[in-house]
């Protein structure tokens, strides 16, 4: 009775370099080690520095000094969370979750900063004071 499993793998010419060679077992251990390091790689921080003026609804959001974003890659996505702006992103590319973040910076200026201090919790004058501190907002 013939076999039904073959070998599915034939060595490449470079890889043979005129000897006979076990391609597959050395086959198997290149793929464990770069589905490995792709992993790492997939899950590893990234600092994207934030900085100069961004064209907003009704003005200009500046930074005042440049930030850096922490972004990771998770599910096909570009994510980011900032503690210092109470801020979660995502996005399928860095251009879209910058462009999230920046939003987010935005409509928390105008809920944060275009009000009443007293209006605040103690939590929401910290993140008023960072947004201050950070950014300015030139309106038109």
């Amino acid at each position: 009775m013939e076999s039904v499993y073959t070998n599915i793998y034939s060595p490449q010419p470079w890889e043979t370099s005129g000897r006979r060679q076990n391609s597959n077992r050395k086959r198997s251990g290149y793929l464990q080690r770069s589905t490995a390091e792709l992993i790492d790689k997939r899950n590893e921080l990234d600092s994207y520095p934030i900085e100069g003026e961004y064209q907003v609804d009704d003005g200009v959001l500046r930074f005042n000094s440049p930030y850096n974003l922490t972004i990771k890659m998770e599910d096909g996505h570009y994510v980011s969370e900032s503690s210092v702006f109470k801020t979660f992103n995502a996005g399928l590319t860095k251009k879209e979750l910058v462009s999230d973040f920046i939003e987010d910076l935005y409509l928390a200026w105008k809920i944060y900063v275009d009000c009443s201090e007293d209006e605040l919790t103690e939590q929401a004058r910290v993140l008023r004071k960072n947004l201050q501190e950070w950014l300015s907002l030139d309106e038109f």
